[in-house]
């Protein structure tokens, strides 16, 4: 061999150290992809539900809308009866303008 080179040789020891950081990486990695999933799984789940009272509530103004105008003044008449929550439809009468 060449003079200045130097040999690198795995001991026993150094081989079950890097075994032990090899495996405590991994393990780091599993465990963020662990508590990743969870967030996500989690944030889908807030999502779906903002995405369900949403609706609800956008329903509720419908009804809520629909009931204050059928209260108002005019000939009106249901043309659609209230279906899967939602409210009924009605049409109103044309009024001239004077």
């Amino acid at each position: 061999e060449e003079e200045g080179e130097w040999k690198v040789v795995a001991t026993p020891k150094s081989r079950k150290k890097a075994e032990r950081q090899r495996r405590k990486r991994e393990e780091a990695a599993k465990e963020l992809l662990v508590e990743t999933a969870k967030a996500r799984a989690a944030s889908y789940n807030e999502f779906e539900a903002r995405k369900k009272r949403l609706e609800d509530l956008s329903v509720a103004e419908s009804h809520l809308v629909t009931e204050k105008l059928v209260q108002g003044k005019g000939t009106k008449r249901k043309i659609k009866e209230a279906e899967d929550g939602k409210p009924p439809v009605y049409i109103w009468k044309r009024k001239r303008a004077k």
